[in-house]
């Protein structure tokens, strides 16, 4: 950051609300051989490692990981009456995509921690200054964006025949600017920020997710991988014709 942000962060390595960043990053965690595996016994142990590597202090910098590679980013701005509103987003859950309420895919004991394939990493820039607690309406309005936008493409969940509105492991950091002399209180649907949150990150997720599946067998316009959260795969459907 040039200068000083608020942001609200996911991350287990330094997130909540923060003033003092100096920097937020999305590290694609996939070694040469295309494996994401730990170095360090923690997740947050590993997060502030990789931020070191990346010539970050670990104390001001909070960071989210992925299997995506970072050539897949999507960054989209909307701009209305002189305010702006960005989304930069990677996206990938053809193996870990959930729906709420799915069964979990493991239980976290003494900092344990199993990497799963696929995530979408949210980073939403906004050009105004937003209380807190307006900050955290912002990031209620970039998930259902992203639910949405998900919906709109009918990604199925991983473990049931729902679709998916996630994965288990999204991050997402709302970046405010309290210098700003744009003071806004709502960022709900209803609102111009709300609006313009939805819009961009909607967009952008939507772009992302698909720029990934070009490499992935996983377009939902194919008949054989819509029918596959129903147990239904390309043998069993010729069986039964």
């Amino acid at each position: 950051f040039q200068n000083s942000r608020k942001v609200l962060h996911t991350s287990v390595a330094g997130g909540g609300i923060r003033r003092d960043l100096e920097a937020i990053f999305n590290f694609d965690l996939k070694d040469e051989n295309g494996r994401c595996e730990l170095r360090e016994k923690t997740y947050k142990k590993e997060l502030e490692r990789i931020a070191v590597e990346l010539g970050l202090d670990p104390r001001f910098s909070v960071g989210m990981t992925t299997a995506v590679t970072m050539d897949d980013v999507v960054v989209e701005q909307q701009e209305s009456h002189g305010l702006s509103v960005a989304a930069v987003v990677t996206g990938g859950i053809e193996r870990n995509g959930g729906y709420p309420g799915d069964r979990a895919s493991y239980r976290e004991e003494n900092d344990s921690f199993l990497m799963l394939g696929g995530t979408i990493n949210t980073m939403v820039i906004i050009g105004a200054d937003l209380p807190d607690g307006i900050l955290c309406r912002a990031a209620v309005t970039a998930t259902e964006a992203k639910a949405a936008a998900i919906h709109e493409l009918r990604l199925p969940s991983a473990v049931s025949p729902e679709i998916a509105t996630g994965s288990g492991t999204d991050g997402l950091a709302v970046v405010s600017d309290p210098a700003s002399p744009l003071k806004r209180t709502d960022a709900g649907k209803h609102s111009l920020l709300g609006q313009l949150i939805g819009g961009v990150v909607r967009s952008a997720t939507k772009k992302a997710l698909l720029k990934h599946m070009e490499s992935q067998d996983t377009d939902m316009t194919r008949m054989s991988n819509r029918l596959k959260r129903f147990g239904v795969c390309k043998e069993s459907f010729f069986r039964f014709m």
